[in-house]
Parts: structure tokens; sequence; C-alpha cells
């Protein structure tokens, strides 16, 4: 284990650890883009900060050839190795800056289908909500549909949307989260687009007629 003086010492980089033979190996990565790699939408050249192999990448503590011989590889499959089966460690500044992206796509989806005694809700207040949530890396649209699930016992609503039918669709509040008074269907914003899908493979029209009735955004 050493740190020749031509080696940098890496900040603001995503790190590829790999355990194996009773040691840790590390790979210094560019941030966002393993999944890239991984996905082949990207090469190897384009998702490594560096050609060595680490003990500890933060010490810019390279691995000694002895402890990679047991490989029985090329360096560059060594390499291969540990971003295809390795654990990323991105930097805090990465991971809150991915996390502060995924707040925002969830504040977005819950402004579009959530409301309040019949409001949509302001940014500000869904802020509130959210921050008082731990939220994750990951997708979004869960996360989101997580919180509205929470939140519809303390009087919250999903958005919904008006349809009217050519044709009756046989069971259909067994196929899609939606209600019926008279010959208006209210079919829950989110379920509507295997609704949309479903009518367009079975030849079913409908026609839009409008959201339920939405006063001014709420200003909290």
């Amino acid at each position: 284990m050493f740190l020749p003086e031509n080696v940098k010492k890496y900040t603001n980089v995503s790190v590829v650890s790999l355990r194996k033979y009773g040691n840790r190996y590390e790979v210094a990565i560019q941030p966002n883009k393993l999944n890239d790699y991984r996905n082949k939408k990207i090469e190897l050249d384009d998702v490594l900060l560096s050609k060595n192999i680490f003990m500890n990448v933060s010490k810019a503590e390279i691995c000694p050839d002895d402890l990679l011989i047991m490989f029985h590889k090329s360096k560059e499959e060594i390499i291969i190795e540990i971003l295809n089966y390795g654990t990323e460690q991105k930097a805090s500044k990465t991971r809150n800056a991915e996390i502060r992206q995924t707040e925002n796509e969830i504040i977005a989806l819950l402004q579009r289908k959530l409301l309040f005694q019949g409001k949509f809700l302001s940014v500000h207040y869904l802020k509130k909500i959210v921050s008082s949530i731990s939220i994750e890396q990951g997708n979004p649209k869960v996360q989101a549909q997580e919180i509205i699930r929470k939140l519809i016992p303390l009087g919250f609503k999903k958005l919904e949307m008006r349809i009217k039918l050519s044709d009756k669709i046989p069971n259909i509040t067994e196929l899609f989260d939606c209600r019926i008074e008279g010959e208006v269907i209210f079919i829950s914003s989110d379920d509507f687009p295997n609704f949309r899908s479903y009518c367009d493979e079975n030849s079913v029209k409908f026609i839009i007629l409008e959201s339920v009735d939405i006063e001014d955004e709420v200003i909290v």
C-alpha cells in the first residue's frame, strides 16, 4: 500500500468498491456514470477518473500488485469486474444533489395529482410535507404514490378525471381505480394511462369531459 507522488487525492468522485480475497478494491469514477456504463451506454474510459486500482480512493492509496495477482486477470479486466459487481459509494455532494432532484420530482408529481379541499397545493406547502418524510434516491413516482397513500386518510384526494364512454366496459371498477356516477366515470389520474391503453386495445371510444372542479391554487 503506497501513495506515489504523481497520484492525486480524489474528493468529489463516486467510488466503486469490491471485497474479494479478504481485501477491498476500489476504483474512482465520474459521478452519475456507473448506471450508464452498466447499461452499455458509455465506454470504460468515459466512466473512469483513474485507471488505478486503489485500496482507498479518498486517501489515494494504490493497491499493490501482489494483491492483484489473485485475480489472474489483466488490470483492465479487474477494473471491469469491480465496476460490474462492486458497490457504488457516492460523494456526499453528488448524493445530496440527487436527493434534492428526487424531492423536486416528487413535489412536481404531487402538485399534479393531489388535492386538498378541492384545491391544488402550492409548491411551498408540498415542500413542507416532503421535508417531513425521509426521501431516498430512487424512483420518484413510487415514492410519490406512497406519500399520497399516507395523505388520503388525512383528507387529501387524488385528482380524478371525468370520462364518458361510448360503450360499457364490464367490471370497470375492478379493472381501474374509479367510481361511477350516472353516465360519468371518475377515474384516478394515476390509472388513466392504463385506462386509455385498454380503450385503445379494445376499440372503446371515450370522451374526457374535464377534471373535477378545482379552485385557485392554495397558498400556504
